[in-house]
């Protein structure tokens, strides 16, 4: 569930014309005083062709469904499962469609994608980008109230986004925000009233804005979101036939690729063949983190001795050590680039 990447461009680049324009005086947005983050989605990743589609399908049929009486979707899974990419694809899709309202992804690794702090003014800036209706009503909201940036979590969210939005009601189309990462968004006591806002104010909101929110099974936001009426939770399964399904694709398309950029060594025109990929999806253990790192190692300078060396390793029963059999695999073999991809995929190992 990677490769093709994401068309989808940052919200706050969006321009619309009519009475919005009316509310940018001098060049400059009355929405730069959220100073939000920004959210560059053009080189994430994307699912490949006919993979994840079940999944997808769930999604697109929740949220196209009036009678639902859920307004928040937690997509959960251990690390490496795809949760990114399929988020990725999630908000390609609605994008494509005119109902996507905006798309936020955190990250432990970057300061400013990792606060709590940021997620409202970021989220209200870019649904104020996204429609211009909505853009009106809170941009009415920020020239009234300069600083509201630094106001409590609570009173930015009911400000910014519970007020102005109690006013759209009635809109015929949904409007979709996808939530990539909740678990990278701080520590479990920064995230405590973030997660008490989602569980417990959003239910609040117009039932045509519809979150999905990716994350890890961390036990903080389990226990907030598992027993909540208004959040429906799936796991991803990745002990399914249908994600053994999708690993074995990737690992088709990718091994085409590598066919492609390597012929000079002129491998056979259905290479490593039908048996050697289904061995490959037997070793990923459900992990398409495992997949896509299998696939870069053996796309090195000899493919068909370093699948032999993937190939040649233990196969373990379990996904938690399944990355860690490969690298030991091919620790010995591989370029420094290699090695640090891997230990900052493992790093965030459950």
């Amino acid at each position: 569930m990677e490769l093709s990447h994401a068309n989808y461009t940052d919200a706050r680049n969006s321009n619309f014309v009519g009475r919005d324009q009316f509310n940018i005086l001098n060049g400059r947005d009355s929405l730069d005083k959220l100073k939000p983050v920004t959210m560059d989605a053009s080189m994430r990743s994307r699912c490949l062709p006919n993979t994840g589609t079940h999944v997808l399908e769930f999604i697109v049929d929740w949220v196209s469904d009036p009678a639902s009486q859920q307004n928040i979707l937690w997509l959960y899974g251990m690390a490496g499962s795809g949760k990114s990419t399929l988020a990725t694809t999630i908000a390609s899709t609605f994008d494509d469609s005119g109902r996507l309202g905006a798309f936020l992804f955190f990250d432990r690794d970057v300061t400013e994608r990792s606060d709590p702090a940021m997620v409202f003014r970021t989220l209200a800036h870019q649904l104020a980008s996204s429609n211009p209706d909505i853009g009106e009503a809170i941009r009415e909201v920020v020239e009234k109230n300069a600083n509201i940036w630094i106001l409590p979590l609570r009173l930015q969210f009911i400000r910014l986004l519970l007020e102005p939005l109690s006013t759209f009601k009635h809109l015929s189309d949904t409007i979709v925000v996808v939530l990539d990462g909740l678990d990278e968004c701080g520590t479990a006591r920064e995230r405590g009233e973030l997660l008490e806002i989602l569980t417990t104010d959003f239910i609040h909101l117009p039932f045509c804005i519809r979150a999905i929110i990716t994350s890890r099974a961390d036990i903080d936001i389990y226990h907030a979101f598992s027993s909540k009426h208004h959040i429906l939770a799936y796991a991803l399964d990745i002990s399914s036939p249908a994600i053994s399904d999708d690993i074995l694709s990737y690992f088709r398309i990718r091994m085409s690729l590598i066919r492609g950029q390597q012929r000079y060594l002129q491998l056979a025109k259905d290479w490593p063949g039908e048996d050697t990929l289904r061995k490959l999806v037997q070793r990923a253990s459900g992990l398409f983190v495992w997949a896509s790192t299998a696939s870069e190692f053996i796309n090195g300078h000899h493919p068909i001795k370093r699948l032999d060396i993937i190939l040649k390793g233990d196969i373990v029963s379990g996904a938690e050590v399944a990355l860690d059999t490969l690298y030991k695999s091919a620790l010995d073999r591989t370029s420094a680039a290699f090695q640090l991809r891997y230990q900052r995929l493992a790093a965030f190992s459950p």
